[in-house]
């Protein structure tokens, strides 16, 4: 019994020296050629400067920032279909139709299998990470395409890591006209 319990604490030791992982570890490239298109290094711009870059890129480009934490120089965002209105009001009679159904009958009806064939609209989501590096900065970004459902349920059918060139050199090239906006009069 103790054995076991010094085991457990010794382990639990090791785990709390751990350091926690940073941003670029927790998006890793799937392979070396897309890691070449994701990442560029900026020389002479601090970090500090190049997240509003990295913001005003993604903002320039459609993206809606859904997450940010400074401190880890993390930025996520989507750009994608988004339902309006009309649309959420048009889905929501039916479910509730079909749920008021399922309650009074004690029954429970879900849809046909090819139903969850079909899908539905994509969505693109942009993780984009900044670290200092030397006397610059490095700034990686990964793009995914995920497609869901075409009820609109926040289920993921399936998701891709983008390996075409031409987003990843739009981002670079809109992070380079931030930059150059928003840089210092001489």
């Amino acid at each position: 019994m103790r054995a076991a319990a010094s085991l457990f604490l010794a382990a639990l030791a090791g785990c709390a020296s751990s350091p926690p992982p940073s941003a670029r570890d927790l998006l890793p490239p799937s392979d070396a050629s897309v890691a070449e298109l994701q990442a560029r290094r900026f020389e002479g711009v601090p970090a500090a400067r190049m997240l509003p870059a990295a913001l005003a890129a993604l903002q320039d480009l459609g993206f809606q920032v859904t997450s940010s934490d400074a401190a880890l120089g993390l930025v996520v965002a989507r750009r994608g279909y988004q339902k309006s209105f009309e649309e959420l009001g048009r889905d929501f009679w039916p479910v509730l139709s079909k749920a008021m159904r399922n309650v009074f009958t004690l029954r429970w009806t879900a849809p046909p299998p090819e139903a969850a064939l079909l899908v539905g609209p994509a969505a693109i989501n942009a993780a984009v990470v900044v670290a200092p590096q030397g006397a610059g900065s490095a700034v990686r970004i990964a793009f995914h395409r995920y497609v869901s459902r075409p009820s609109g349920e926040p289920v993921v059918l399936w998701a891709e890591e983008l390996r075409e060139p031409g987003p990843y050199a739009a981002f670079f090239e809109q992070i380079s006209r931030a930059l150059a906006a928003s840089a210092p009069a001489p």
